[in-house]
């Protein structure tokens, strides 16, 4: 595309500060706060590979998948190839992301001091992450034709839209890698084709670093569909073109299909979970779920051997025979290809229309229906699509002939390069397909980052999607449809600049093609990135790429459409003049650069103050854990300490964890030196694919959910919880619920226990936020389980019938255990002597808690100061104890304010005035409550 303005005076100055404001806006990007469950998985996973290589052996679960093929798995195979087999096709545990990880490890270890890490390491990283993302974005702009300030301003926009997504994961690479490639992409049809060929290095490293690379091998398509249809003659352009149109919707219904199948299942795997039902008795609620639905079985809908299939087979050769043979007449042949391709597309439509059913709930109905939907708008969208690019196409910029078959080499150089440039080389591209298309996709997909962009899309769900914050893309979204239909009015209606009188220059000005006075179009980026906002509002973890590559495009289509508007009024200056051309007054240029130079001043002091007092300051959230990186990815809340106790206390065999927690506790424990294992192996972590089989995803969800009575305990709590709220406490109805609910936590309880102990569980690990969740309240109620360790965010618990689980209890009891701090150990006796009613000890409860207390005022030392008010030897210690904090906190309140930590001693504060003094210290009360929520806003970025 030609440059959309003429040659402006240059200022270098101003490029300077559009420079500076691109990374002004992608460092505020990169300062939002996102927790950081797979950060911690990536640091395991980067000092195993540093220590032993990559490799499909997995250190971490007792659940993942066996490293392999195995000799019973070759037998079928002839045994000279089995080698060939092991090296190319590799399975077991695939880390797609193991560039990644090793970097991440490498990274905090280089910079870090001693034995100890250096975690803002990774925050640097995120920063320039997003300092070469920005660029990307403004050099897509620029190469399709933008002035150096809309370019800019584009790439502000794009770092806007995914700031709530951005965090440190192997993800950023992708978000950073898809507008690199589609620079690349726009580089070679405005440029030289040869900038094509960059692809090659760029999927290489990108397949080492992120699974996402398949995105590359997925836009290819149509980027060489494109640009090969408008090098075609125009009847190979509709013929091949709605060929492959008709195959792309057959695919889409056979996908639904099977989609729609999984999720009934995934239902009644659910409801088996919940209730006594048999697989026999779960198959035939499925069976007849299936036959109201559909009519027919799913199952036995095959792709291939599938009368759809063999009529689109059917179909095409015909359309390409009439395609070949100029003898035929073109009416026939437009008849075949839009009428009889239009049945075809008709008779796909009943695949999405579903029935109802008593068995399912009503929202499976809407599934259809928007799935129908997205349908509809691709064939209509798409048919335009090809008429357009076969009946106009010198509208459009394309690659040439030649740039055509160095695209398409490249892009099987590219695939071969990666197979033999990744250690899992053929297996990295065929797992990615696996987890993609196979029966179970659509459950892996349920995880929150997969599920739609918007909440009301999410039938499954009723409460707000915690992954990232989708407003920014929904305005994106509007303002899209918005640009993009002015701009198609615009570009039809635009006939040219009105011509009257005989002179020589409105001669010139009637005698130029209406086409000069409509720019060209580049199409093949437009349709990446309306696929790329497609594939956003399907899935959310995608917002990120739909906010890199839409922003250019909107900003091309808005001066498109400014051109176009005044080209058709402005008078000619000469015969030779752009009538496309924007000047603007040298006035308004300098009016425009003062506005943009004082806005981006004023946003580096804000955001520059805004950076130093949540993330440099001190912190009010945290006393130890307060570092830049603690700060940004939330992970004070993480198990150190508690794994620490594990180390130190060399406990080893399973623990069933919190699924986010995995990473942090697979990374918390020393391995093995000679093998990378970890001594207490984990249930599951945040890998999910890349290392666990469909069965043990579902099984940890039965059992965190308590199992065939953990909806019970949840429907009967929402009760209890109503009757509480309205006062009712006292109330028969609410005595009968509560009786209800232990009685459901019980068999929870017992539940729980049995599948623990089949699978030799002793050990588990739950965040403090957990602490009312059905399955830690289950376990409380069974009696076995009791804790071996508790700090302000982590509590374990053991299994004590289990002979280790006995005597690590009796260790704490006796002071022999060891402890990260003599706070986690004075609460976590304090808490030992109470479960285990060790009435001996009773006399140290007081002196545990209040030396816990003492060491730094944590609310979970304060509620436990104030539980030992039952004693009556301790009331009065804990009522003056509790006074003199309140006096103390009062009178050096502006000096705690200043120390990391503070709003746990605020809280504290709260907690002792409204238990013990509530009257006393109602104005403190208030007080407190309203600087409590002021620093929750204040911290939170």
């Amino acid at each position: 595309m030609n440059d959309l303005t003429e040659a402006q005076p240059k200022a270098l100055w101003f490029k300077a500060v559009l420079f500076a404001g691109m990374l002004l806006f992608a460092f505020y990007a990169s300062t939002h706060m996102v927790a950081a469950g797979d950060t911690w998985v990536a640091m395991a996973c980067g000092r195993h590979f540093d220590n032993h290589g990559v490799d499909t052996i997995e250190p971490f679960s007792f659940n993942s998948h066996p490293a392999g093929p195995s000799d019973k798995t070759l037998e079928k195979f002839p045994e000279w190839t089995h080698g060939m087999i092991r090296k190319w096709h590799p399975t077991g545990w695939l880390n797609q992301n193991w560039l990644t990880h090793l970097g991440f490890y490498k990274l905090s270890t280089w910079f870090g001091d001693g034995n100890s890490f250096n975690f803002n390491t990774l925050v640097y990283w995120k920063f320039a992450l997003y300092f070469l993302t920005v660029f990307c974005v403004y050099g897509i702009g620029k190469t399709l034709g933008l002035d150096d300030t809309l370019a800019a301003v584009s790439a502000c926009v794009a770092m806007i839209v995914g700031r709530t997504f951005y965090d440190i994961r192997p993800a950023g690479y992708s978000n950073m890698l898809v507008p690199a490639l589609v620079l690349i992409m726009a580089l070679a049809i405005c440029k030289n084709y040869r900038w094509i060929w960059l692809i090659i290095p760029l999927i290489v490293f990108w397949s080492n670093v992120h699974g996402g690379y398949i995105y590359a091998f997925i836009m290819l398509v149509p980027f060489i569909g494109v640009n090969l249809l408008l090098k075609l003659p125009k009847r190979w352009a509709i013929g091949l073109g709605l060929c492959g149109l008709w195959l792309l919707l057959y695919l889409m219904s056979h996908k639904f299909i099977t989609g729609y199948k999984s999720m009934i299942d995934q239902f009644y795997a659910q409801v088996q979970a919940n209730q006594p039902l048999t697989q026999g008795q779960t198959n035939q609620l499925i069976a007849r779920a299936t036959q109201q639905v559909f009519g027919y079985n799913p199952d036995n809908v095959s792709l291939i051997f599938n009368n759809l299939f063999w009529t689109w087979l059917v179909l095409a050769v015909i359309a390409l025979v009439l395609t070949s043979i100029r003898k035929i007449k073109t009416g026939v042949f437009y008849f075949f290809m839009f009428f009889i391709g239009g049945v075809y597309i008709i008779s796909l439509a009943p695949r999405f229309i579903v029935g109802s059913s008593k068995h399912l709930p009503e929202f499976f109905g809407d599934m259809g229906s928007s799935s129908l939907l997205s349908f509809s708008f691709v064939a209509v969208v798409a048919s335009l699509m090809i008429i357009a690019l076969a009946f106009k196409k010198e509208a459009f910029q394309s690659l040439s002939v030649r740039g055509l078959c160095h695209t398409v080499g490249a892009a099987a150089a590219a695939l071969l390069a990666m197979i033999v440039f990744n250690p899992f080389h053929l297996t990295n591209i065929t797992h990615t397909f696996e987890i993609s298309i196979s029966k179970h996709a659509e459950s892996w997909r349920q995880v929150n980052e997969w599920k739609p962009a918007f909440d009301f899309m999410d039938k499954m769900s009723n409460v707000p999607n915690p992954v990232g914050k989708e407003g920014a893309f929904g305005v994106m979204l509007a303002l899209t449809a918005v640009i993009f239909t002015v701009w198609l009015v615009t570009y039809f209606l635009s006939t040219g600049p009105k011509v009257a009188g005989p002179s020589r220059k409105r001669r010139h000005q009637a005698e130029t093609p209406v086409a000069a006075y409509r720019p060209q179009i580049n199409i093949a980026i437009i349709v990446l990135a309306f696929l790329t906002i497609y594939m956003a509002i399907r899935s959310r973890r995608f917002i990120t790429l739909a906010g890199a590559l839409a922003p250019p495009v909107l900003a091309i289509f808005l001066v498109q459409i400014w051109q176009m508007v005044t080209a058709r009024f402005k008078s000619q200056n000469s015969e030779t003049d752009n009538p496309l051309a924007i000047v603007l007054p040298p006035s308004y240029r300098s009016i425009i650069r003062g506005v943009i130079t004082l806005t981006l001043a004023f946003l580096a002091v804000f955001w520059g103050l805004k950076y130093k007092r949540i993330y440099l300051d001190p912190w009010p959230s945290d006393h130890q854990y307060n570092s830049v990186f603690m700060r940004m990815t939330a992970s004070h809340l993480k198990p150190a300490d508690a794994c620490t106790f594990i180390r130190d206390n060399n406990i080893s065999g399973r623990v069933f964890n919190y699924w986010t927690e995995g990473g942090a506790v697979a990374f918390g424990q020393t391995p093995d030196p000679e093998t990378g294992h970890v001594p207490l192996k984990l249930f599951m972590d945040g890998r999910a694919q890349a290392a666990y089989n469909h069965d043990k995803f579902k099984l940890w969800q039965q059992l965190f959910a308590g199992g065939p009575n953990g909806i019970k305990a949840a429907k009967v709590k929402i009760q209890l919880d109503k009757l509480t709220k309205n006062r009712q406490t006292r109330s028969d109805s609410y005595k009968k619920q509560l009786k209800a609910y232990g009685e459901a936590l019980d068999n929870c309880g017992q539940w729980i226990n049995g599948q623990l102990d089949e699978r030799d569980v002793w050990v588990v690990l739950m965040p403090q936020s957990q602490e009312l969740s059905t399955f830690v309240k289950s376990l409380k109620k069974a009696g076995n389980w009791k804790t071996a360790y508790i700090d302000d965010y982590q509590h374990l618990l053991v299994n004590n019938k289990t002979p280790r689980g006995k005597a690590l209890i009796q260790k704490i009891l006796e002071g022999q255990a060891s402890f990260p701090s003599d706070y986690s150990k004075n609460m976590t006796t304090y808490m030992a002597i109470i479960e285990n009613q060790a009435q001996d000890q009773y006399k140290e409860l007081y002196t545990l808690v209040s030396d816990a207390f003492k060491e730094f005022p944590t609310p979970a030392a304060a509620v436990a100061m104030i539980n030992l008010r039952r004693f009556s030897a301790y009331k009065q210690n804990v009522l003056t104890d509790g006074r003199a904090y309140i006096d103390d906190f009062a009178k050096n309140r502006e000096t705690y304010r200043k120390q990391d930590g503070y709003h746990q001693r605020l809280a504290c504060a709260g907690i002792i005035a409204d238990k013990l003094f509530k009257e006393q210290y109602a104005a403190l009360l208030e007080e407190i409550d309203a600087e409590s929520k002021s620093i929750k806003k204040r911290t939170v970025w």
